[in-house]
């Protein structure tokens, strides 16, 4: 038996191990807390659910665990997770107010997901969440926007707009309530009459209600009216930022047929940033475009000098003629937006009801969650511009319609499918395979495997279709992660061959050849029978790996018209340049035309600054006595920017050998052997021996000049490899190139 003493001490004992074990898990769950916000906050939702509910498997009633849980569900748009979060918060604690808070969204939401009585039953109840947080604290985070966003599902836009300019009035630095003002405003023109809305608009005493009645007057194609007020706008200074201002403008003078212009007012915008809601707005107009690492890259800047510096990137690096002094991709998007603005808007519902790829077979980047204006027929549009060909199947609620983009370069032919489903309207939304058996027999005429599923027995069928649905998923994730430029069907394309050969220099730089021809013959054809000359831009743009502005150069040539008539006109770049990749894009441009030439390469430029035994690139060359030839042993050449031969004429091919041995005597001693193997990129097949020869010398540099005859080879694909052997060393380089011999 213990004594009374003892068992005082042993009741103590275990108090004390039950408070330190409850200590412990309290100190066990913060740190898991902690560790979920830090989580969530850097984008690792993964992370952030998995302490989220080990806290939850310790104490089920963790409030912070249940709100952290409920974020991630909205995050992910999983409103019926959220929601039950939220309830089970309000269980706990019915006075807490982010759990009302975050009900209400997502009941806002959810109702937009089913039919139109349960949409009013989630719809009252979002609507009793948001009146309960105003009943004690209007300025809760951006309660009057969310509130506001579900007056404008409700298309009560008088509503939408008092609570959207109320809370931006109490809280001036929200900012999703700045830029959701925008976008409520924006939906309201472009959902409704004009006159309608010219009344709603009138009822706002607010200058963003007077540039949105500019915007009205653009869109509804009178550009007196709209510049007039834009520029009213800006001359007393108001509460818009100048960006949405010069948006507007750029957008007008495309509309009148002032390009050039059109691109300068967006220059301006860019760069007169000076807030993040005039980033912001801009950002809007390019966020059909944008990628998810390019999302993340806006995402993270703070300052206005890095978003001017992105949005100068982001058009810099899809610019098809960098060397040039404008932007026809830049350009190219204003004039698609304008065309999506008109044909391709949609502000309703996405839901499972409406969506025709019901199985999900179809996989979306990040990005594309941003759209909540556009079809995704205009999502396509804005990243790839006009169709080849589009087919259409007409039924009521439920149609079908294919875009079909034809095979260019190392681009494959592309059909997007798109369907219209239970509902009428503008909701066309990507589908993996269409219904009707009518659009299948039309891309049964151009596609493989639309021909095969067409004509597939009932058990093959499933096979077939499983083939075309992997198709159309690869199709469209490469259609939404990418975007290209195209030009307009009356621009004429000319074809400019170059070759980019590198060299050593001094400083330890590289010498880089690059040299041009222009097609006299299609200048001609330009210039036409009434012109006496042609003048011609040519620019060429030497662009950085790390995004810098590239070094660009432009000259003027000017030809007779005895010039124009055939031939080439041939001529050379010349860079030293420090070691590294580069992108190198040129332009020809006859001044006046519709016409454009054009290449980009990325090309490695090489060091030749080592010590041990390098070759040069090949180069081909032409003989020529005009200027600026040179002689190469006896015989004046100019650089060919041909990759082609005819094989009745020789080839003229250079290189040079740096940091040859010289033995005791100050002698240098190499071998030259030129090979031709059929094939592109057959470097290593033996090929034919056409040249060989042995040389001495007294140089550590020695230049290689060869005239091969190539007579004996068909018309066809090779590749040249020439290897040189150090005899003094006996090591042996090879380089090699492709090229084509055609009919003499």
């Amino acid at each position: 038996m213990y004594g009374r003493t003892a068992v005082a001490l042993l009741l103590l004992v275990c108090a004390a191990g039950q408070q330190l074990t409850a200590q412990i898990s309290r100190s066990r769950v913060d740190s898991l807390l902690e560790r979920g916000t830090l989580a969530l906050e850097s984008g690792n939702t993964g992370e952030a659910r998995l302490c989220y509910e080990t806290v939850l498997d310790e104490d089920e009633e963790a409030v912070p665990a249940l709100e952290g849980l409920a974020r991630i569900s909205l995050d992910e748009r999983n409103w019926g997770d959220a929601s039950g979060y939220a309830d089970e918060i309000l269980d706990i604690d019915p006075n807490n107010l982010e759990a009302h808070y975050i009900a209400a969204r997502a009941e806002r939401e959810a109702g937009t997901q089913v039919a139109l009585i349960l949409r009013l039953v989630r719809w009252n109840s979002s609507e009793s969440h948001f009146d309960f947080i105003l009943g004690r604290d209007s300025l809760y985070s951006d309660v009057l926007y969310e509130y506001a966003r579900l007056r404008q599902h409700k298309e009560e836009y008088g509503k939408a707009l008092q609570l959207g300019h109320a809370q931006i009035r109490v809280k001036p630095g929200s900012r999703q309530g700045q830029i959701g003002l925008f976008k409520i405003y924006r939906a309201i023109i472009a959902t409704q009459d004009p006159n309608s809305a010219l009344s709603l608009l009138g009822t706002q005493a607010s200058t963003h209600a007077r540039y949105f009645h500019g915007e009205l007057l653009r869109r509804d194609q009178r550009p007196k009216q709209a510049s007039a007020l834009f520029r009213e706008l800006m001359a007393v200074g108001t509460d818009i930022p100048l960006q949405a201002m010069y948006l507007s403008i750029a957008r007008l003078a495309f509309q009148q047929g002032e390009t050039r212009r059109a691109e300068i007012y967006y220059w301006r915008a860019v760069d007169k940033i000076n807030s993040w809601l005039g980033s912001e707005l801009l950002f809007e107009d390019l966020k059909y475009l944008i990628t998810d690492e390019e999302l993340s890259t806006f995402r993270s800047l703070s300052s206005n000098d890095e978003k001017r510096a992105f949005f100068h990137w982001f058009w810099r690096r899809r610019n098809p003629t960098p060397s040039a002094g404008w932007n026809p991709r830049l350009v190219e998007h204003i004039r698609r937006f304008l065309r999506a603005e008109q044909d391709f808007e949609y502000f309703g519902f996405r839901s499972w009801f409406n969506n025709p790829d019901e199985l999900t077979n179809l996989r979306f980047p990040d990005a594309f969650l941003l759209n909540e204006e556009l079809n995704d027929k205009g999502m396509i549009y804005l990243r790839h511009g006009d169709p080849d060909q589009i087919n259409r199947t007409i039924g009521g609620d439920d149609s079908d319609e294919s875009w079909v983009y034809y095979a260019r370069g190392d681009q494959p032919q592309r059909i997007f499918n798109f369907r219209l489903k239970n509902m009428a309207g503008n909701g066309w939304r990507l589908a993996s395979l269409p219904e009707d058996r009518e659009m299948i027999e039309e891309l049964a005429m151009m596609d493989r495997d639309y021909r095969r599923l067409l004509y597939a027995t009932p058990i093959e069928r499933l096979e077939r279709e499983d083939v075309v649905i992997a198709e159309s998923r690869t199709i469209v994730m490469d259609a939404l992660t990418t975007d290209a430029h195209t030009w307009s069907k009356e621009t004429r394309v000319l074809d400019v061959p170059h070759s980019v050969d590198a060299f050593r220099s001094d400083e330890g730089k590289t010498l880089v050849d690059i040299s041009y021809g222009l097609p006299l013959g299609q200048l001609g054809e330009t210039a036409g029978e009434a012109r006496g000359s042609l003048s011609v831009e040519v620019g060429l743009s030497i662009g950085t790996a790390d995004g810098a502005p590239p070094t660009t150069r432009r000259d003027t040539l000017t030809f007779a018209g005895s010039q124009l008539s055939s031939g080439y006109y041939l001529s050379l770049f010349r860079y030293k340049l420090p070691p590294g990749l580069y992108r190198l894009s040129m332009h020809v441009e006859p001044l006046g035309s519709h016409t454009i030439g054009r290449w980009m390469e990325d090309v490695d430029i090489p060091d030749y600054s080592s010590d041990e035994m390098m070759l040069s690139d090949i180069q081909f060359l032409l003989p020529s006595e005009l200027e600026p030839s040179i002689e190469i042993e006896g015989i004046k050449v100019v650089q060919s920017p041909f990759h082609s031969v005819p094989r009745d004429k020789p080839l003229y091919v250079y290189c040079q050998i740096y940091n040859l041995v010289k033995d005791v005597y100050g002698k240098t001693a190499y071998s030259v052997r030129c090979y031709v193997a059929e094939g592109a990129g057959a470097e290593e097949a033996e090929g034919e021996l056409v040249r060989e020869e042995s040389k001495e010398g007294i140089e550590e540099f020695e230049a290689v000049f060869e005239i091969l005859d190539l007579d004996d080879f068909d018309e066809g694909t090779y590749t040249l490899r020439i290897e040189v052997t150090d005899r003094k060393r006996v090591h042996t380089l090879k380089r090699s190139r492709t090229f084509i011999i055609e009919g003499g």
